[in-house]
C-alpha cells in the first residue's frame, strides 16, 4: 500500500494471552492516530470493520468511536465481482478473476454525533452493520439475480446516456 501512496495504520480491539498474560493488540493507539491524521492532516480512513479474526460482517466499534471523535461520516462500500475465487476463510474472502466485472454498493453517509452517549453509539453501531450486511447481501444477488440488475438499471442516475 505505501507503494500506491496510502499510509497504514494497524491495530486491532481484540488481545491476546502472551505468557499467560492478557496484552492489547494496538487498537487504541491505532486510533488516536487515525484520530489525528483525520483531524490534524485532512486524511480520508478506510477500515475493514469486521476485523481479521470475524466474526463476519461484524462491525466493531472502533469506526463509530472514530466519527465521533473527527465528525467524519461513515460510508459502508461492499463489492462483489463474477468471476471470482473465494477462499476457504472464515470470511469468505475473495478474489476477482482476470477481466471479472465487479459492481461496487455504497449506503450511507452516517453521522455520529460528538456527545452521543455509549448506548447510543451502540445503536448507530447496529445500524450501520444492519446496512452493511444489507449492502452484502444485495451485492451476492446482482450477478444471480436478474430481478436485482434490473431494479438498480432503471435508476436515473445508472442509466446510459
Amino acid at each position: 500500500m505505501p507503494r500506491v501512496g496510502i499510509l497504514t495504520v494497524r491495530g486491532s480491539s481484540g488481545k491476546k494471552k502472551n505468557d499467560g498474560r492478557i496484552k492489547r493488540k494496538g487498537g487504541r493507539d491505532a486510533l488516536a492516530a487515525m484520530t489525528a491524521l483525520i483531524r490534524n492532516e485532512g486524511f480520508s480512513a478506510g477500515l475493514t470493520v469486521d476485523g481479521p479474526s470475524g466474526p463476519h460482517l461484524r462491525l466493531k466499534p472502533g469506526i463509530v468511536h472514530l466519527a465521533k471523535e473527527t465528525g467524519a461520516p461513515i460510508l459502508v462500500l461492499t463489492a462483489v465481482a463474477k468471476p471470482k475465487f473465494r477462499l476457504p476463510t472464515w470470511d469468505r474472502m475473495w478474489m476477482p478473476a482476470p477481466f471479472s466485472r465487479i459492481c461496487y454498493f455504497l449506503s450511507g453517509p452516517f453521522f455520529v454525533p460528538p456527545d452521543a452517549a455509549d448506548d447510543g453509539l451502540e445503536r448507530i453501531r447496529r445500524t450501520i452493520e444492519e446496512h452493511m450486511r444489507e449492502a452484502a447481501e444485495r451485492a451476492e444477488r446482482f450477478f444471480t439475480d436478474p430481478r436485482a440488475r434490473t431494479a438498480l438499471s432503471s435508476l436515473p442516475e445508472l442509466r446510459k446516456k
